[in-house]
């Protein structure tokens, strides 16, 4: 909880972190590189925390539906 402690600390709502946690859960890529809420703290290799980058994805998400 303390990651989780930090993220609201930085301005981030509690319901917006538990968002982009389903978000992460769910997406293919991330699921696999984000096993921990510490790893939202960290920054990528361009210097932009790992949480702005899961926010945007969601904002930019599409969901495909499939025929049936």
């Amino acid at each position: 909880m303390e990651a989780v402690d930090k993220l609201v600390k930085q301005g981030y709502p509690l319901e917006l972190i538990k968002l982009a946690l389903m978000y992460i859960k769910q997406d293919k890529f991330w699921s696999k590189n984000i096993l921990s809420v510490k790893k939202l703290l960290e920054k990528n290799r361009d210097g932009i925390p790992y949480m702005v980058t899961i926010i945007q994805q969601m904002k930019d998400y599409k969901p495909v539906v499939a025929e049936l």
